[in-house]
């Protein structure tokens, strides 16, 4: 598994400056592992989830308010990033277990807890390529390992910048997260 990640100035009405990071991580990351972008096929499963047809490849993209990522592995992944904010109490009782709720409740940082536990439940749904048609209640963000179809998956952890980011994946392998700066996104 390899993380690749690049930030841009975050403007709240301006979202093509993430599409333009998006854009330009994509094709720099497909690069690096020897995929030309404009020969590449774009599909998407029946759950929206995307796959470049013919490849080995497998990768998930997210972003979040001044940060991109994109996960890749020989397997599936899914990843999740957040910017670290005053976090959105209301989810806390739709989403959430009993368990991390104690864990919420009992933290000295409520903002980077919350994150923390959300992007690991979003990372799992990215992974099984199921959106949210999954129920995020069913994933406990405190387990290390999560079993899905007869596959064991592992969590790995993030924090970057002002980010949060969650990688879950069955590589054992774990690699530091490589920074890419654009001149002008």
């Amino acid at each position: 598994m390899k993380l690749y990640y690049t930030l841009y100035p975050y403007e709240k009405k301006n979202r093509q400056r993430e599409k333009t990071a998006r854009d330009k991580l994509l094709r720099h990351v497909l690069a690096v592992n020897g995929i030309d972008f404009d020969k590449a096929e774009f599909e998407k499963n029946e759950h929206g989830k995307p796959y470049i047809v013919g490849s080995d490849l497998k990768f998930n993209i997210s972003h979040s308010k001044g940060i991109v990522v994109m996960a890749v592995s020989s397997d599936e992944i899914g990843a999740d990033c957040e910017k670290i904010r005053p976090y959105p109490k209301a989810v806390v009782n739709r989403v959430f277990i009993e368990e991390e709720k104690t864990r919420l409740e009992n933290s000295s940082d409520k903002d980077l807890t919350f994150f923390e536990m959300w992007t690991c439940k979003e990372a799992f749904v990215k992974l099984v390529g199921q959106g949210i048609g999954y129920s995020l209640e069913r994933v406990n963000s405190f387990d290390d390992t999560f079993d899905y179809d007869g596959k064991l998956y592992r969590k790995y952890i993030y924090k970057t910048e002002d980010f949060f980011v969650t990688v879950i994946c069955s590589d054992e392998e774990e690699n530091s997260p490589v920074k890419i700066n654009f001149d002008e996104v």
